[in-house]
């Protein structure tokens, strides 16, 4: 039931909240609900509000002697499905219904009609450019911050490997220029209220000069970088292990491509685990030395052969005994492998899909920061039309899901494709 003005909601769009009617079939008086546990009942006196999300409704009728029926109870899931107009590319919301079967008690059937928005929330989070980009999936994902992690917008190895250590600081992903500081990302600095930067790379790919920039903004500003993207991998895999005790799961990809490491991204941030670099067809000396005295339990590879070889593999698992690939025969492949991995794992859930370009890097990198601080995944997509290995995941998965943001504008993700999946969560 529509209220009688729009209400904002806490990413500042509009919802319209969901109601129930309980409709008895007999004399009596109705009672309801939420939650499988004991507690207090409330009498139905009109339209429930029913809260976001998968619900236990229990329901009794009492006879007017005082007699109560059998309780009945069914799940309802009720979400709100809007599309925020959030950068370039939203559109309108849609709508939808669904009628729940009667339940029976005795001579007395207590029916529940359920009117709601049922589905997901879609939003594209789209910008003039990556420097934008980053900026808006880092405001919609982190209110404020008192870390930030820094990485080069125009190359990706340093910030994937940042996407741990982004974790133990609850930290959003800030891209810069190699030599200059984005309007875009100093306002965001900015409006999150952080006080300190961790800029991850050498000056090779974020200068001094924006380190003394960074300063100049007040904030205090650590850099972790080597030589090469490898070691800096290694670096920030030392510092992760600083922080949590080290020990735990590894993530592998191969540092010369960015498309299987986009898809490690949340679920490092969300457990906390580093992400290391190497060569397809060799296990890099630094990668090896870290994996060798990191102590760690466990070691996941994602991609294929191609991506990582066979001989890599073994190399690796003749370090960490417990050694998986998640691999496919391509890209988007691999991202559903992932995905699925990462929920079974324990660790994120469906519950928010992040989709970026399988063929561009830039969006997806605080897009897969951004994921795994709701503990979600990231899929990827072409950007003339959705990838069906994606699509069949998102179908798959479509009633657990409850957000999915789209990143980057047309050019990245086409009207085509973004409509798509607004039609697979409708």
């Amino acid at each position: 039931m529509p209220p009688a003005s729009p209400a904002t909601g806490p990413e500042g769009f509009w919802t319209t909240p969901t109601s129930i009617t309980l409709i008895p079939e007999g004399p009596g008086q109705i009672y309801y609900r939420f939650g499988a546990g004991p507690g207090p009942w409330t009498p139905c006196a009109g339209p429930v509000a029913v809260p976001e999300g998968k619900q236990v409704l229990s329901v009794v009728l009492v006879a007017p002697d005082g007699t109560p029926g059998e309780t009945e109870s069914t799940v309802v899931r009720s979400d709100f499905s809007v599309t925020p107009i959030v950068g370039v590319g939203a559109s309108a919301a849609s709508s939808a219904s669904y009628s729940g079967s009667g339940t029976v008690s005795g001579a007395v059937t207590v029916k529940a009609q359920v009117r709601a928005q049922v589905g997901t929330t879609v939003r594209r989070l789209g910008g003039s450019d990556r420097y934008q980009v980053s900026s808006l999936i880092a405001d919609t994902s982190f209110g404020t911050a008192q870390t930030v992690i820094i990485a080069s917008g125009e190359t990706f190895p340093d910030a994937l490997s940042a996407s741990g250590l982004a974790g133990c600081y609850s930290a959003p992903l800030l891209l810069v220029r190699q030599n200059s500081v984005p309007s875009a990302i100093s306002s965001r600095i900015k409006a999150l209220g952080a006080k300190k930067a961790i800029v991850c790379g050498g000056p090779a790919t974020v200068s001094n000069g924006v380190v003394s920039a960074l300063k100049a903004k007040g904030l205090s500003v650590e850099r972790i970088g080597g030589s090469d993207r490898y070691q800096t991998a290694t670096m920030i895999a030392r510092r992760i292990a600083g922080i949590t005790g080290g020990g735990g799961t590894v993530y592998i990809s191969r540092g010369d491509a960015y498309p299987d490491a986009l898809s490690l991204s949340p679920l490092a941030y969300a457990q906390k685990a580093p992400i290391l670099l190497t060569e397809p067809r060799s296990l890099n000396s630094r990668t090896r030395s870290e994996l060798t005295n990191g102590g760690y339990r466990s070691a996941r590879i994602a991609g294929g052969a191609m991506a990582v070889g066979y001989g890599v593999e073994r190399d690796i698992r003749a370090i960490v005994r417990d050694t998986v690939r998640w691999g496919g025969d391509n890209r988007y492949e691999v991202a559903v492998r992932c995905a699925t991995e990462g929920v079974a794992q324990g660790s994120n859930t469906w519950a928010y899909i992040g989709v970026a370009r399988g063929d561009g890097f830039a969006d997806a990198l605080g897009g897969g920061i951004a994921a795994g601080s709701r503990r979600g995944v990231v899929l990827l997509t072409t950007t003339a039309k959705l990838n069906p290995k994606t699509s069949n995941a998102m179908n798959a998965h479509s009633g657990d899901t409850r957000e999915c943001d789209v990143y980057g504008g047309t050019a990245a993700i086409s009207a085509r494709t973004y409509e798509q999946i607004r039609g697979i969560f409708r």
